[in-house]
């Protein structure tokens, strides 16, 4: 895949897999209570029109609280939906999704004690839909919203440490489809 870079992204392509650097201090989000824009972390990207699947394999270390690979499709900075695998703040690993819409919430999903897990970010029209598998094959939904944004969006892969000092995230069997996804909610 060929991407666009955001953020001076930097990354590696070895064995079929993408290996991400998250810069530290590296977020995307817009605080909810002063509404401060924070748009520095690494952004991998493909400009897409219309209805989407994108699917990754993500892994990373836990480190520092916040760190996560995440998939992502970004309308603009103060507009975007992120799905995450992300060391919470309560010490579990977990499917995490944040949709912004001039601010950001904050979604903790599904927990795993595994170190990988394949996430899913979908769109049909006006609906943005996250899921994940353990298998990859086998998805379940995580959340599933309205979200009104342009027709083109940076859609691709994220790599995240609000806290931390940064490091490698790795993104395994990543494929973007130009296609409309009937089973929205179910995810297959």
């Amino acid at each position: 895949m060929k991407f666009e870079t955001m953020n001076d992204a930097s990354y590696t392509q070895k064995d079929g897999a993408i290996i991400l650097h998250a810069n530290a201090k590296s977020d995307f989000v817009v605080s909810a209570t002063n509404k401060k824009v924070v748009a520095s972390a690494a952004f991998l990207y493909q400009r897409v029109k219309g209805d989407f699947v994108l699917q990754a394999k993500v892994s990373q270390r836990f480190l520092s609280t916040y760190d996560a690979p995440a998939l992502m499709a970004m309308e603009s900075e103060t507009r975007w939906a992120k799905a995450c695998f992300e060391y919470t703040d309560l010490n579990t690993r977990a499917v995490v999704s944040v949709m912004t819409n001039t601010t950001s919430d904050d979604c903790n999903g599904v927990e795993t004690d595994g170190d990988s897990i394949w996430l899913q970010l979908c769109r049909r029209d006006h609906i943005i839909a996250v899921h994940y598998s353990l298998d990859g094959s086998h998805w379940r939904m995580h959340r599933i919203l309205r979200m009104e944004m342009e027709e083109e969006l940076k859609v691709g892969l994220v790599a995240q440490s609000p806290l931390g000092d940064g490091g490698d995230f790795v993104f395994e069997e990543v494929s973007l489809k130009l296609e409309r996804k009937e089973d929205i909610r179910g995810g297959n």
